[in-house]
């Protein structure tokens, strides 16, 4: 459901009671913007609780991930409370953090479908340096900032790393870009391959839900490096790239700063230590690691950049005129426009 406004939660609840009260009532159900936030630090202020998630009659998490939103903190350099070293660092990692928060707290067997867009400045002026747009390098410290293609792809397969069952799109926000790229970009990052075959084999598990970790040797937020890693692996899948492994990880890293950055593993992930750290990811870059357990560590089979895409000078817009088009893959993925505000 989509009720928003003053009375939007309380209208939504009595749905939710409505629906449940028929012969036959809907197994999943939410409403846009309700979800257990829960120690959520990407927000200027705190998000509806574990208790008021409970409470609200909803036992589908229907966050908001959009960068841009009012709802996550600006960063410094426009007057925020971020922080981000940047602005497209802040825009990225934001969303991933409350995504990461909803899944610590959600409920077993509650579905976790966010909102989720390339950008949307929708009563946001901190972000509106032309008009009601948000247009790279037309203000200083602005240039490069809008997140590319690739890095929105980037996003949605970190979320997806992160315990996200599916997605729900709005309007892709960025001038020029249909609705068919939209949905493209936000599968590809769905669907990111390696993460994919682990998901569909044997007992695959989440890699982290950490919101820090140890870039150029100091162990930090997440949100205040611009880094950030996320990854899937299973202690009973083996790598046929390396003979007799014991376990398959697979790690996304990006680094959304403007300088390259070491990145160590401060924690084990399935009890295995990851050799090899630090790994150096470039700014602006997205790597692939893939590992395959020997003994108590995971060794490293592969690297790669992955969805390379370095255009950030998109002009953002809140919530434009949506294009069309409608479809459903993975576990939930669902496609409309909302309604206008």
């Amino acid at each position: 459901m989509d009720y928003e406004g003053p009375t939007g939660q309380a209208t939504a609840t009595a749905q939710a009671a409505a629906i449940r009260a028929q012969a036959k009532p809907a197994q999943f159900i939410g409403n846009f913007g309700m979800y257990p936030g829960n120690g959520d630090t990407s927000g200027v202020g705190s998000g509806p609780s574990a208790a008021t998630y409970a409470a609200s009659g909803m036992n589908m998490a229907n966050e908001d991930l959009y960068p841009g939103s009012p709802s996550y903190k600006n960063p410094g350099s426009q007057g925020g409370t971020s922080t981000s070293p940047n602005i497209r660092s802040s825009l990225f990692v934001l969303p991933i953090d409350r995504a990461t928060f909803v899944t610590a707290n959600l409920p077993a067997g509650d579905l976790h479908i966010p909102y989720i867009n390339r950008f949307n400045n929708f009563g946001n002026p901190a972000l509106q340096n032309s008009g009601v747009t948000f247009t790279p390098g037309a203000t200083p410290n602005t240039a490069n900032q809008m997140l590319s293609r690739g890095d929105f792809s980037a996003m949605v397969a970190h979320e997806r790393a992160r315990g996200i069952n599916g997605v729900h799109l709005l309007d892709g926000g960025v001038v020029g870009y249909t609705q068919s790229q939209f949905e493209q970009d936000a599968k590809d990052g769905f669907t990111f391959a390696p993460f994919a075959s682990i998901f569909a084999g044997s007992n695959p598990k989440l890699a982290t839900l950490d919101t820090t970790s140890k870039v150029n040797g100091v162990v930090a937020s997440n949100e205040s490096t611009g880094v950030v890693f996320s990854g899937v692996y299973s202690l009973t899948q083996n790598d046929a790239r390396l003979a007799g492994s014991s376990g398959k990880l697979a790690l996304l890293v990006s680094n959304l700063s403007g300088n390259t950055a070491a990145l160590e593993f401060a924690s084990k992930i399935g009890g295995k230590t990851v050799a090899g750290a630090p790994y150096s990811i470039n700014a602006g870059e997205h790597k692939l690691l893939e590992f395959a357990g020997t003994g108590l560590q995971w060794t490293l089979v592969n690297q790669a950049l992955v969805f390379p895409d370095a255009d950030r000078s998109g002009v953002g817009v809140p919530e434009p005129v949506a294009m069309g088009g409608a479809g459903i893959f993975a576990l939930t993925m669902l496609f409309r426009r909302r309604r206008s505000r």
